[in-house]
């Protein structure tokens, strides 16, 4: 998730597995400094292969790699 620090508001990044699952992250506001990181609020959407799919707010913050990582959701629905 990389592509997230630049990522516009209500964009949308998408992933797919080998598998067939899939889903994509949406940021709905700028980065903001969380501590010593550096976070955004995401909607994010997952669709594994033979399970609902699952919507939910979260939290994603950079990692030291630079990539983003979910550290809390904030809700979700199914």
């Amino acid at each position: 998730m990389a592509q997230m620090t630049t990522q516009p508001i209500g964009v949308p990044v998408t992933w797919r597995s080998p598998s067939g699952s899939y889903g994509s992250y949406t940021p709905t506001g700028a980065e903001y400094a969380q501590g010593s990181q550096f976070c955004r609020q995401v909607r994010q959407s997952t669709n594994i292969v033979g399970h609902q799919s699952v919507d939910s707010g979260a939290v994603a913050c950079r990692d030291a790699n630079g990539d983003y990582q979910t550290i809390s959701e904030t809700g979700s629905q199914t």
